[in-house]
């Protein structure tokens, strides 16, 4: 009952200016394009970077920039929510008998970013088409792409929750996330051991598109390169529950 009077609500406020909602969702999705644009033109000389192809490397994007789309629809809020801190705003969310981030996720379901995952989409099945492999590829893209939502939510509700502490965390954000998830863009055996580590074991984003495709296209023979992202999605979910339960317990509010 919620989400729906809240999506309703989104829809009718963001639908008022029917051009300038496709404009902004066009431009969202092309903004992010840019990002593959670039690989292209690196890969434009080289044609594959440490054996991986342009068409690999657009499942990988695919796959991270579909989970990152998903994550804009609906979690605006967590993606700003030093905002709501710093303005009292939160204070209202634990006066109601929801959880608070249920309601920070539809307090704005920002539906222009659909474009994001429409691109992402695009790239990734053509990807998957130039693959020389069979069409069960696609199965595994969107599965993968799941499994990239929600690793892409338990990661920004863990550094939101650090927020609590910073007030402030635009720049960790920036630092711990958008860093990781463009490296994860890139086959992770072209980084050295430290930045192979962070974006296996701490933020582990390259578990949902690199090291299933490793073992999918016969790179590596390791299955638990395929239940990678099944795995790290698992392990996630604690830590993320103890620091954002902590920090609500932290918070006092800012008053009013």
């Amino acid at each position: 009952m919620i989400f729906s009077t809240l999506f309703k609500a989104s829809m009718k406020t963001q639908f008022a200016d029917r051009t300038n909602f496709f404009v902004d969702i066009f431009a969202s999705g092309l903004s992010i394009l840019s990002d593959f644009i670039l690989i292209v033109f690196l890969l434009g000389s080289m044609r594959t970077i440490k054996g991986w192809t342009l068409a690999e490397l657009a499942f990988i994007y695919g796959i991270t920039e579909g989970g990152w789309g998903f994550f804009r629809l609906f979690g605006e809020g967590l993606h700003n929510f030093e905002d709501l801190i710093v303005t009292g705003k939160f204070d209202t969310f634990l006066l109601r008998p929801v959880s608070p981030i249920i309601q920070i996720m539809l307090q704005k379901i920002d539906f222009k970013r659909a474009g994001i995952i429409i691109q992402a989409v695009a790239v990734g099945l053509w990807g998957v088409y130039n693959i020389e492999s069979d069409f069960s590829l696609v199965f595994w893209f969107f599965l993968l792409m799941f499994f990239s939502v929600i690793m892409t939510f338990e990661i920004n509700i863990f550094l939101a929750s650090i927020a609590f502490w910073t007030t402030r965390n635009k720049d960790i954000i920036v630092l711990a996330f958008y860093s990781t998830k463009n490296a994860s863009y890139y086959p992770a055996d072209i980084y050295n051991r430290l930045i192979r580590g962070i974006i296996t074991f701490i933020i582990p984003v390259a578990t949902t598109g690199y090291y299933p495709l490793s073992f999918l296209t016969g790179k590596s023979g390791n299955v638990f390169y395929l239940a990678s992202p099944a795995i790290a999605c698992t392990l996630l979910i604690l830590p993320c529950a103890i620091i954002w339960n902590t920090g609500l317990k932290k918070y006092t509010g800012s008053g009013t």
